[in-house]
């Protein structure tokens, strides 16, 4: 069953997030439209535009990586 998105913010690194109408939020990147990762918090969401953009792991540094699940695609 497909959830409506809503347009929430693109981050510099061109990723972008959309919210649900089931409350969660969908994160990806504009250069990759088809991967997808849905996330249960707006600070996931942010957290996981940073781990998307990044090149490198920093090590410290906050990530979404526990956050969400991947997902292939959204309809």
């Amino acid at each position: 069953m497909a959830s409506d998105l809503s347009f929430v913010n693109e981050a510099g690194n061109g990723c972008v997030i959309y919210r649900e109408t089931t409350g969660s939020y969908v994160v990806g990147l504009q250069r990759r439209p088809t991967q997808r990762r849905k996330v249960p918090t707006l600070a996931c969401a942010y957290a996981t535009c940073q781990d998307l953009g990044a090149e490198a792991s920093i090590t410290g540094a906050p990530t979404g990586g526990a956050c969400g699940d991947t997902i292939s695609s959204q309809d």
